[in-house]
C-alpha cells in the first residue's frame, strides 16, 4: 500500500508531503553569489527578456474586465492593451530603468 501510495504522489506531491523532510544538512550548501556589474545584468536581464517576453499577474478584476471587453469589443487586442497600460505604469514608476532599456 505505501509503495502505491508514493507512486501515485508523484516528486512534487512527495517532496510536500512525504514522511522526510528536507532539512539543511540534506542539502548543498549555497555557491557564494557572484558580483556582477549593472552593465553584465543588463546583459542577463535583455536576453532572459528577448526569450520569454510574457509577463504574468493574478487578478480576477482585471480578468474579469479584459475578458468582457474581448468578448464585446470587435478586434479587441488583450494582450496588446495589457502591454500598453503596463509599460506606461512601468515607464512612469522607474523612468530610469526604462531608459536604459530603450
Amino acid at each position: 500500500m505505501s509503495d502505491e501510495r508514493d507512486r501515485r504522489l508523484g516528486i512534487v506531491a512527495r517532496s510536500l508531503f512525504g514522511p522526510q523532510p528536507v532539512t539543511r544538512t540534506d542539502r548543498e550548501e549555497p555557491t557564494a553569489v557572484e558580483s556582477k556589474t549593472d552593465t553584465q545584468i543588463w546583459q542577463d536581464v535583455l536576453r532572459i527578456a528577448k526569450e520569454q517576453p510574457r509577463v504574468s499577474f493574478v487578478s480576477p478584476k482585471v480578468k474579469a474586465i479584459l475578458t468582457f471587453l474581448r468578448k464585446t469589443t470587435p478586434e479587441f487586442n488583450v494582450s496588446k492593451v495589457t502591454a500598453a497600460i503596463v509599460e506606461e505604469a512601468v515607464s512612469k514608476r522607474w523612468p530610469d530603468l526604462w531608459k536604459q532599456v530603450m
